[in-house]
């Protein structure tokens, strides 16, 4: 979870997903997805790219424990009866 304290970061267009293989001869890739599209993106350098802007964001969100906190207390705001 990115919470908005965490500001405006490179991937607010939508989803990331980097797929790694163990075989060296399969090429690494990313798929973005936007508002508009989605593209797999397979050159290295673009890869290397959208690793980039994920590790970035992910630096920037919450762990597990502090996520589920965040969730409990937004729930809570809302008159929730969510019992764990």
């Amino acid at each position: 979870m990115l919470p908005f304290t965490a500001g405006a970061h490179a991937a607010n267009m939508g989803s990331i997903l980097l797929m790694d293989y163990a075989e060296p001869l399969d090429p690494s890739l990313a798929y973005v997805e936007t508002y508009a599209a989605s593209i797999w993106l397979e050159e290295p350098d673009e890869v290397a790219h959208t690793l980039e802007v994920f590790s970035h964001t992910s630096a920037s969100a919450l762990t597990g424990d502090a996520s589920a906190e965040a969730l409990r207390t937004h729930l809570a705001t809302l008159g929730s009866t969510y019992d764990e």
